[in-house]
């Protein structure tokens, strides 16, 4: 076993997580029949634009109910007063050049309750997610921050020993990050590569190992076999098995 940061970005993302926590849960009742929590050292995120997590599939739980972090990025606002809010920020800050060639041409004419989520418009989504760039920030780094303390390191050191007889320290271990988002079109498609500039910048992640899945459906499996470098596996592989 090792560090895992798992990060879902929108809908797909999220369901994918939900899935994934479930069969890890079964996976761990396996080595300790009595645990009814994921070990502090896989840490799943889901950023999505409802202002409250959905619910999970097939009756699961959720993210934060099965013990993940949620960042919602959504507004309360119309779309049409939120884009002004943020073509205004940007014209302050001689940015709106950035969004010219893809931000919504007419905003009034969108009718999408961006509090529930992007509709499907990638545009959108991606709106959503410039002014939230620092609330994302401080959640991924509120759970990479989990991953270095000593309780983490402690309980992984003595699941390492239950599973393979062998002393081993985690500490030094750069924990491996999983970006999980579909390409559809929507929340995921529209912020996954801004996530992943987001956490290239954190003090405790590197820009390497991080793995990027893409999904065509919303209950594939990603299955990776190799943590050296940055790649992406489309496939319906169990899950359980990438970690």
């Amino acid at each position: 076993m090792r560090k895992f940061l798992v990060v879902g970005c929108g809908g797909s993302g999220a369901k994918t997580q939900a899935y994934m926590m479930d069969q890890l849960k079964a996976l761990m009742r396996n080595i300790e029949p009595e645990r009814t929590e994921l070990p502090k050292c896989w840490q799943f995120v889901t950023i999505d634009v409802p202002l409250t997590p959905e619910n999970g599939p097939s009756k699961l739980p959720n993210v934060p109910q099965a013990g993940g972090r949620y960042i919602g990025i959504g507004s309360a606002q119309r779309y049409s007063t939120f884009d002004i809010g943020v073509s205004s920020e940007l014209v302050n800050n001689g940015g709106l050049k950035e969004i010219a060639t893809w931000a919504p041409a007419n905003p009034g004419s969108i009718a999408t309750p961006v509090s529930d989520g992007a509709g499907q418009y990638r545009a959108l989504g991606r709106m959503l997610t410039i002014p939230a760039v620092k609330k994302i920030q401080e959640g991924l780094k509120l759970s990479l921050d989990v991953l270095n303390n000593a309780e983490t390191i402690k309980e992984l050191n003595e699941l390492n020993y239950k599973i393979t007889g062998k002393r081993a320290d985690a500490n030094l271990q750069s924990p491996v990050i999983l970006i999980i988002s579909s390409m559809a079109g929507g929340a995921g498609a529209s912020m996954f590569l801004d996530v992943c500039r987001i956490l290239s910048t954190l003090p405790n992640s590197k820009p390497q190992p991080f793995l990027l899945g893409y999904l065509n459906k919303l209950t594939c499996d990603l299955f990776f076999t190799n943590f050296s470098k940055s790649f992406a596996i489309d496939t319906k592989i169990s899950s359980r098995a990438c970690f």
